[in-house]
């Protein structure tokens, strides 16, 4: 609780010392200011000229605002409104030596009361002294005529206040401030005494702790606390040993309960046959190629196999050109199969020539049926046999 009002009362010091900074633009004032104006006017020509200008005013902080009257005369002789007394409310924010502003108030001379407003910019040289920049505008319409002025000026102001008030209002700044230092040293030093306390209090649980586990474990550590630990030791050993037995006995039976496998190994032959071709030629003829599909679909599913391509011939003809032209036809299998994605290392040719007919070559029919290639191939096939 003494944290809580040692923090509030150190905030709220802090809040006035800061307050009491915006008097440095407070009071009563005169300006000096020179300025350009640009004036406008409808279906005219805009004017612009260099002038001089004269304000007084007064302001006082709200809060953390400034507030206040201020009035000015520009003396702009070439405008279209010639020359402009004006009277604006002025609203400012203090933030050390800077302080924005707003304006807002009427305009008056030819052409009449026209609204008048600005922005600025208030600097802070001293107690009595502070230079503004400061961009303001006023318009009006008169028979569907508008005029208007648009003044960026530069100046200085002094304030009559003087400085003894603003030299107040800082010594009571300084106090507010020395006063905020020391509430925050008042909370730091409450703090640093809470931390010794728990700290102190952290310390001595500990070793009281401590001092507890200890007498413990001299307490275990006494014949009867070994002779105990002896006896749970064996009787883990034994339980251990017996677990591992019923085990073993169970692995045991398991395995003598399984029927029991041996792996032979077979040749299985696969002959694929009946690849036409026409007589005396070696290129296949469109029919054989659903057959020749077949096989590739059969090296796909059997990656191990390879095959022994064997072209024959029927006996018409030279025995030797037969042969060659069986070797030419078995050549020709092996490379549609090649086409189709065999690998070439997977298939061995041959050319027979007339050998081995399968068809009588005096007709026309048994000759066609001779003019083939055969594709052989041994996969191993391993089967499972149980051992009695």
């Amino acid at each position: 609780m003494k944290k809580q009002g040692s923090a509030v009362l150190a905030i709220a010091a802090l809040t006035l010392a800061v307050s009491a900074q915006a008097s440095q633009f407070s009071g009563a004032y005169f300006g000096l200011s020179v300025g350009q104006n640009t004036s406008s006017k409808t279906n005219a020509v805009d004017k612009k000229s260099i002038y001089p200008g004269l304000k007084l005013g007064y302001s006082k902080d709200v809060g953390p605002f400034l507030m206040g009257a201020e009035g000015s005369a520009d003396l702009h002789d070439s405008a279209y409104s010639t020359k402009d007394v004006v009277v604006d409310g002025r609203l400012g924010f203090p933030m050390n030596n800077w302080m924005p502003y707003v304006k807002l108030g009427a305009a008056a001379t030819s052409p009449g009361v026209r609204a008048h407003g600005g922005l600025g910019l208030e600097y802070s040289l001293s107690d009595q002294w502070s230079l503004n920049a400061e961009f303001a505008t006023d318009s009006k319409q008169v028979s569907k005529v508008t005029t208007r002025n648009g003044n960026v000026l530069v100046g200085i102001n002094g304030f009559f206040s003087g400085a003894a008030n603003k030299s107040g209002a800082a010594a009571q700044a300084a106090a507010d401030k020395a006063a905020a230092d020391a509430a925050a040293a008042k909370a730091a030093a409450d703090k640093a005494a809470a931390d010794a306390a728990a700290a102190a209090k952290a310390a001595a649980d500990k070793a009281a702790a401590d001092a507890a586990a200890a007498a413990k474990a001299a307490a275990d550590n006494t014949a009867a606390g070994r002779a105990a630990a002896a006896k749970a030791a064996a009787d883990k050993a034994a339980a251990d040993a017996k677990a591992a037995a019923d085990k073993a006995a169970a692995d045991a039976a398991a395995v003598k309960a399984q029927p029991a496998y041996k792996t032979l190994l077979t040749d299985k032959p696969v002959t694929l046959e009946g690849a036409s071709f026409a007589s005396g030629s070696s290129k296949l003829n469109p029919s054989a190629n659903g057959q020749l599909d077949e096989i590739v679909q059969f090296t796909q599913e059997n990656k191990g196999a390879t095959l022994n391509v064997i072209g024959y011939t029927d006996d018409r003809g030279n025995a030797a050109k037969n042969v060659k032209l069986s070797a030419a036809r078995a050549a020709a299998v092996k490379a549609y199969l090649v086409s189709k994605g065999v690998a070439a290392n997977r298939v061995t040719t041959k050319g027979a020539g007339s050998a081995n007919p399968v068809g009588d070559n005096k007709t026309d029919a048994g000759r066609s049926l001779n003019r083939r290639v055969e594709v052989k191939s041994v996969i191993t096939e391993a089967k499972k046999v149980l051992v009695k």
